[in-house]
């Protein structure tokens, strides 16, 4: 979608975000993310909505008491290790039960999880059997389908940071088949799944998904936030 699309688009949306009762902002703002990509600008309605993109549930001082915590350096580390995180969907308040996503920690925030399913309030049961049969789709095809770019470097600058990236983006699914340290049939294994999946089938099966997700929370939820 090229840049005079995407405004097209996002102008139809703010009209329809601005007419629409607060109970429906949510849903337009999590479809013009799915259509357009424009992250940082939905990221803008979230700071006029909230003034702040989403809640944190997680105190990473208490975590190192429970936990065992590796603090790098993550340069080179070999097949094995990893980062994991829990985003907590909330809506804009922390009372209360409410879902969990646990997840391996992404290249950058918001990557993943809050650009997929956004930052409203799921606190069912219900809710956690649907994101867990969205995850089931979502999670091969960002696996396999979905490239990014490493930071390879990052410079502070007086109160900034400056990041160098790889030049060329790549999938989990690549990076795993280039890896020396993995075993050949582990990538034969990945080989035989790839050739199965349409990634086009599963990008329409994950937006099903996520109105399913949707329309659960909000026939036996207590909050549609």
């Amino acid at each position: 979608m090229n840049t005079t699309t995407k405004k097209e688009v996002f102008l139809a949306h703010l009209k329809e975000y601005l007419k629409a009762p607060r109970t429906e902002k949510s849903k337009i703002l999590d479809g013009l993310q799915m259509v357009t990509d424009i992250h940082r600008k939905v990221g803008g309605f979230f700071k006029v909505r909230r003034g702040r993109k989403g809640l944190s549930a997680t105190t990473p001082s208490a975590l190192k008491r429970l936990i065992p915590i590796f603090t790098g350096p993550w340069q080179d580390k070999p097949p094995g290790f990893g980062q994991v995180d829990t985003v907590v969907h909330c809506g804009s308040s922390l009372l209360g039960d409410m879902a969990h996503t646990l997840n391996y920690v992404e290249e950058r925030n918001g990557h993943v999880i809050r650009k997929v399913v956004g930052y409203r309030r799921f606190d069912c049961p219900e809710a956690v059997d649907a994101l867990n049969e969205l995850y089931d789709v979502l999670t091969p095809y960002l696996m396999h389908f979905v490239a990014v770019r490493r930071t390879l470097e990052k410079e502070k600058i007086q109160s900034k940071y400056r990041r160098t990236y790889e030049q060329k983006p790549k999938t989990p699914y690549q990076r795993v088949l280039e890896h020396p340290l993995i075993d050949e049939s582990v990538k034969e294994k990945l080989r035989k799944e790839h050739k199965t999946l349409n990634p086009l089938a599963m990008k329409h099966e994950i937006e099903k998904r996520l109105e399913r997700v949707y329309a659960v929370q909000k026939r036996h939820g207590k909050s549609n936030i």
